[in-house]
């Protein structure tokens, strides 16, 4: 059955899993830099995790976690 999963994993969503996971990958490096080097530009932060261009990177952030990438660097770091 886990054979089969990137199969219906496709099936359901319209994506590779694969992809699903480089994405995912790429997003919690973003975050890990936005918390760790506050000085760094976020366009900067964008292109080393892989997204063509800050604004591309800015959307998906916005729905993967609710905020801008710069709400979420604040965020972090009042903690």
């Amino acid at each position: 059955m886990l054979a089969y999963f990137p199969t219906i994993f496709k099936t359901v969503t319209f994506f590779m899993f694969s992809f699903i996971l480089a994405i995912y990958k790429r997003m919690e490096f973003a975050k890990a830099c936005l918390i760790h080097d506050p000085s760094k530009l976020i366009s900067d932060i964008a292109l080393e995790a892989g997204f063509s261009n800050d604004s591309q990177f800015c959307s998906m952030f916005k729905r993967e976690t609710g905020m801008t990438p710069k709400m979420y660097r604040e965020e972090q770091n009042k903690m």
